[in-house]
């Protein structure tokens, strides 16, 4: 029976910060047009959630929806 689990997420046993830098790097260029760089990775990416990211690069806040589905509040 088991009884203990171990649960690795970004650098305790596996590093895969350098997958994670190039993945936002590839869907900033793609959504955003823009070039993320070391200082917002570091800033803006690393260590932080999804929202806190997406909030920052699209210059507005994210809504929540009922249905778990999220879009971006336009706040014009």
């Amino acid at each position: 029976m088991i009884n203990t689990m171990i649960f690795d997420f970004n650098g305790t046993m596996f590093f895969d910060g350098k997958i994670q830098k190039e993945s936002w790097g590839e869907f900033l260029k793609e959504e955003f047009k823009c070039t993320m760089t070391e200082s917002e990775f570091e800033k803006h990416v690393a260590g932080r959630n999804n929202r806190d990211t997406l909030e920052y690069y699209a210059e507005r806040k994210i809504s929540d929806v009922s249905n778990g589905c999220k879009m971006l509040e336009n706040t014009d």
